[in-house]
């Protein structure tokens, strides 16, 4: 029986704080493993091949969890690595790629009741570097998924730091 070859899987997550100044950060992970099964795992199961964070000021939630993705493609591309699949723990991430982002599109932009898309230019920014062919998953955040744990605890740190600057995950 022949091994199967080992799966890529990038791990994204943003977050904001709630106060006057809008504080927030993503993080993503690009990790190597064996196998779909260990995607939800709460063992380190995989190796890290790199990682980023940064800390943003003037911000929301939803933009932090859009950047991670995106940063998280083109840092993929930059380097030549197809991900099998992405793992987020944003509803709006997953569910705007799967089902919203067709509808909004063919209706130019607009929602189901007429208004502008919301975060808009990064939608269409993102959705240059997805491809169909990278499965999505959805999981519940704080659950213990270790890659996903990894991911937000950079992310309180960046934005419990004073600095912006893109930082490697190590």
């Amino acid at each position: 029986m022949q091994a199967l070859a080992p799966i890529k899987v990038l791990y994204v997550d943003g977050g904001c704080r709630n106060t006057t100044t809008r504080v927030g950060a993503y993080a993503f992970v690009c990790v190597e493993m064996e196998s779909v099964n260990n995607i939800k795992s709460p063992s380190s199961s995989g190796e890290l091949l790199f990682g980023y964070t940064q800390r943003v000021e003037d911000t929301t939630n939803n933009i932090m969890e859009l950047q991670a993705v995106l940063e998280g493609l083109v840092e993929c591309n930059r380097r030549a690595v197809t991900p099998t699949h992405i793992v987020t723990d944003s509803q709006y991430v997953q569910k705007g790629i799967v089902e919203w982002s067709p509808s909004w599109i063919m209706r130019g932009w607009r929602t189901s009741s007429g208004g502008e898309v919301r975060n808009k230019a990064l939608w269409k920014e993102l959705l240059k570097w997805y491809k169909p062919a990278v499965g999505l998953i959805h999981i519940r955040g704080h659950q213990g998924i270790f890659w996903n744990e990894v991911c937000d605890d950079y992310c309180t740190k960046s934005m419990n730091s004073k600095c912006n600057d893109v930082r490697k995950i190590q």
